[in-house]
């Protein structure tokens, strides 16, 4: 209660001054009435005891001021009630003593207002910096409360830049894609019974969002029937992803399908979204799907179920809506009796099937594809060719072709940047195709093809040069070359060239083409005998 009142005292001066002054007279008063009451029984100096205290409580708690107020408050009260008897030099000892005490308690007052003052002002230092520490306490929550906000406003745009980025990659994928359709040729050409009945199954299966396997031989056009159906469907204008999963080597093939993370294997320095990601909302076309490893025919089966995958490394499921379209050329069925394609697999592919035949299946597209690929050259290469001879069209159109569209595009882009006229001529397509003309018909050709040539030609020159025609020319070159890869062997030859033994014998005897057998290179007999 003291240091309360002490500290209200220091707050407000004037009353701690009157308060002083007040407690002055009040203990010495005090001090007289005690005085009075010890003096009946017989304590004359019971004044200088209480005289004493009454100093010092207000030395101690009142000041210097009122400290000495009460000095002499007590000298006269002790001097004119107590002793009046006394003689002088006894008085003048009482108050030498009564000085004394006042000095002594002076000087304590002084040492403890001095005190007082140093832990005052010690006080307020520490409070300043009290304060000036919950003040920087403060500034740095703020700051760290700002530095979080900035740390989340990074965050947010970091992730936001990685969307960025997964977009800006999904759409380069889809332009290169787009560039792709570009340079292949993006209709399909025909109006055959069967080509009309693949454009049939096409429009009927392209609304639905049904998984759909194209079968077919290399080179009859698969890529084109999903990109068909891709743009006949609702995802129309979403990415179409193509993936060729035999071109792609078995320890690479999880990570560009599905993505990975950083760190997922040696190599990955960062994030990659796979295809199946870069297809969301779209079409992913998988070709030669019969190739995919068995692992991936596990994981493959999962996406089509459960439509979520996991990236390579990571752990999250990621959902996925993409629509598949496989193809293959190869037959599946005999595939899964070998144990080397999951049967579960290939019943959720077929959901939909749609067998593309073989262009010599539908031989009266030959005209139209013709004159499509010629069009297509022409524009690529800046010719300008407008028509083909009777005779190439009739052996385009008598020709097997393995390799299917393929094949013909292939011939056709070979003719004509070779061609030197306005007209693609019999002589202009690939000597491969020639030498499989019936031999009547060879012939008739380059009969037809000398014109009015000399016939009058010496067997030396017919022997060592053909006929002379660039029919001949281009005959005798394809013959001999499939002598030089066949080393000499004419059986192995007539099977490069498509024909039989005896064609062949009478195109060597017609070009007189001498044979030399060349030996096999070791390697090969190696292999042979291994």
């Amino acid at each position: 209660m003291s240091d309360q009142f002490i500290s209200n005292w220091l707050r407000r001066p004037k009353l701690r001054q009157a308060l002083g002054y007040l407690l002055a007279v009040a203990s010495v008063g005090l001090a007289f009435v005690a005085a009075t009451t010890f003096l009946h029984y017989h304590l004359p100096l019971a004044i200088m005891s209480f005289s004493f205290c009454a100093i010092a409580i207000t030395f101690w708690y009142a000041g210097i001021g009122p400290g000495i107020l009460a000095l002499v408050l007590a000298v006269l009260i002790r001097t004119f009630f107590f002793q009046p008897e006394v003689d002088w030099i006894s008085r003048i000892a009482y108050d030498l003593v009564f000085a004394l005490f006042s000095f002594f308690m002076l000087q304590a007052t002084r040492a403890k207002n001095h005190l007082e003052w140093i832990v005052s002002r010690r006080t307020a230092a520490l409070t300043r910096t009290n304060e000036a520490l919950q003040q920087e306490v403060a500034e740095r929550k703020r700051a760290e409360e700002a530095l979080q906000q900035n740390v989340k406003a990074l965050q947010n745009a970091l992730e936001e830049i990685q969307v960025l980025k997964d977009q800006l990659y999904k759409e380069n994928l889809a332009l290169r894609e787009e560039i792709d359709v570009n340079r292949m040729f993006e209709e399909i050409v025909g109006s055959s019974p069967a080509l009309q009945v693949v454009l049939s199954r096409v429009a009927k299966v392209a609304p639905t969002d049904s998984t759909v396997l194209v079968t077919g031989e290399t080179g009859t056009g698969k890529e084109l029937v999903a990109r068909a159906i891709h743009k006949r469907s609702q995802r129309a204008s979403r990415a179409f992803v193509s993936v060729n999963c035999a071109a792609i080597p078995r320890d690479l093939i999880a990570s560009e399908l599905f993505g990975h993370e950083k760190g997922a294997f040696t190599g990955a320095t960062q994030r990659r979204l796979g295809r199946f990601e870069s297809a969301d909302g779209g079409t992913i076309f998988l070709d030669e799907i019969g190739e995919l490893p068995a692992e991936m025919q596990i994981a493959l089966l999962r996406v089509l179920q459960e439509r979520e995958f996991q990236r390579v490394g990571g752990n999250e499921s990621i959902k996925t809506d993409v629509r598949v379209v496989t193809a293959t050329n190869r037959n599946l069925q005999t595939a899964i009796a070998e144990g080397r394609f999951r049967d579960d697999l290939f019943y959720r592919l077929e959901a939909a099937s749609i067998p593309i035949p073989p262009l010599r299946e539908r031989i009266e597209d030959v005209p139209a594809l013709t004159a499509y690929f010629i069009s297509y050259y022409n524009e690529a290469y800046g010719k300008q060719i407008h028509s083909v001879s009777r005779r190439a069209l009739a052996l385009l159109e008598s020709h097997g072709w393995p390799g299917n569209v393929r094949e013909l595009a292939h011939a056709l882009e070979r003719a004509t940047l070779l061609s030197d006229d306005d007209r693609i001529d019999i002589c202009d397509l690939p000597p491969d195709l020639l030498v499989r003309m019936k031999e009547e018909e060879l012939e008739l050709s380059a009969t037809q093809s000398a014109g009015s040539a000399t016939r009058d030609r010496s067997p030396a020159a017919g022997m060592g040069g053909g006929d002379g025609t660039p029919l001949g020319e281009a005959l005798k070159a394809a013959v001999e070359r499939s002598l030089s890869q066949a080393h000499g062997d004419s059986a192995a030859a007539a099977k490069l060239l498509g024909i039989s033994r005896s064609s062949l014998y009478r195109k060597i005897a017609r070009f007189g083409i001498k044979r030399r057998r060349r030996p096999v290179p070791t390697t090969n007999r190696l292999k042979s005998a291994g």
